[in-house]
């Protein structure tokens, strides 16, 4: 069973580094917020393994930015009206 969650967390892992590949400004982030989030679960007396599928997860909701274009990733003046609307699609694919 260890085997399985550690292979399916090396998956989660890598599909959410992968959406970062083409996002200049996310370097680390998905990392950062997993640990946050884990940190945060604990402080709320949740058990171990809880606080580990958070970190886990977490970083799920990244992996639509694969489907993102890395010119709207990687613009850099303000976003417009239709630019947040395809940005706030990203943890539905």
């Amino acid at each position: 069973m260890k085997e399985t969650e550690d292979a399916l967390e090396y998956l989660v892992h890598s599909l959410a580094r992968m959406s970062e590949i083409h996002d200049d400004n996310s370097e680390g982030h998905i990392v950062r917020l997993g640990l946050y989030c884990e940190l945060l679960a604990k402080r709320l007396n949740l058990s171990a393994n809880f606080s580990r599928a958070i970190r886990v997860q977490v970083s799920l909701h990244y992996v639509g930015k694969i489907y993102l274009p890395t010119s709207m990733l990687n613009k850099t003046r303000k976003l417009t009206a239709e630019d947040w609307t395809v940005l706030k699609k990203h943890p539905l694919r």
